[in-house]
């Protein structure tokens, strides 16, 4: 008799958890296989001149490295807070490429009242290295949340995506990011010098990388520093630490394949 209601259990932990996992894909949107769509924006904050031109940079991102970002914005999180529905959405999706964990959502909740409009940032495994919770905080925190306030969502995630990709390819690090946002808040520098400082870096980043290139492939230094600003840049080595090089081709960004994150990212609330 014992046997049967241990069978009997087990077989209703089962079904339970079965029916969790069906409710919270439920929750989460559907997506179309036969769009390549790396946006999903369920409450229409997005114009469809920026959210086609946002999914177009996000469909390059992918097409020329092997990492994935991905826009979502949804009106409920089923009683999830924001970093659980971020986490297990990149998972249940398969964000990033197998193997390397190398995907990230931005997540927004642009509904509800003060404090309970919400966003979040989950990168994968993968990337947890360049853009560790306390930088991944300074951006929704000074990038995202902002522009939010004043109805920019389009100019809120660009910025942010501007940071991310720059600290996921190492074109600077994450301290040079914060130390840069902890000038600008304290009123240590200007929005002009913020924005040359960050020309400096990407000049110099250009540069090296023109070089590097050139040296490997035989070509002149204009021709291939002329490559990288046509092309997006000219990648460097491949490691789970960073912005891996890749190459598609074709169109689309691809397919997911992925996920593999662990609860790491930040977010924020107005």
């Amino acid at each position: 008799m014992m046997n049967f209601k241990i069978i009997g259990f087990l077989l209703y932990l089962c079904l339970f958890s079965g029916l969790i996992s069906e409710a919270k894909n439920d929750c989460f949107p559907q997506r179309n296989e036969s769009n390549d769509s790396l946006v999903y924006d369920k409450s229409d904050i997005f114009s469809p001149t920026e959210e086609s031109a946002l999914n177009e940079r996000l469909i390059q991102i992918s097409k020329n490295t092997s990492n994935q970002v991905v826009v979502v914005v949804v009106n409920d999180l089923c009683d999830m807070d924001n970093a659980m529905y971020a986490t297990e959405l990149g998972d249940t999706w398969g964000v990033g490429r197998k193997g390397k964990d190398n995907g990230i959502i931005i997540l927004i909740k642009p509904t509800g009242g003060k404090g309970e409009r919400r966003t979040f940032i989950a990168p994968g495994y993968g990337l947890e290295g360049v853009i560790p919770d306390a930088t991944a905080k300074l951006v929704v925190e000074n990038e995202m949340i902002p522009n939010f306030k004043n109805g920019q969502f389009y100019k809120g995630v660009d910025a942010a995506l501007d940071v991310l990709v720059s600290l996921a390819k190492k074109e600077y690090n994450y301290q040079a990011y914060e130390n840069n946002v902890r000038k600008r808040n304290k009123g240590g520098g200007s929005a002009l010098y913020l924005l040359i400082l960050v020309g400096v870096f990407y000049l110099l980043a250009r540069i090296f990388s023109s070089r590097s290139y050139a040296q490997t492939n035989g070509t002149g230094f204009w021709s291939a520093f002329m490559m990288g600003s046509l092309f997006g840049g000219i990648g460097g080595s491949s490691n789970r630490g960073g912005w891996d090089d890749f190459n598609s081709g074709g169109g689309g960004f691809g397919g997911f394949g992925g996920g593999g994150f662990g609860g790491g990212g930040a977010g924020g609330s107005w």
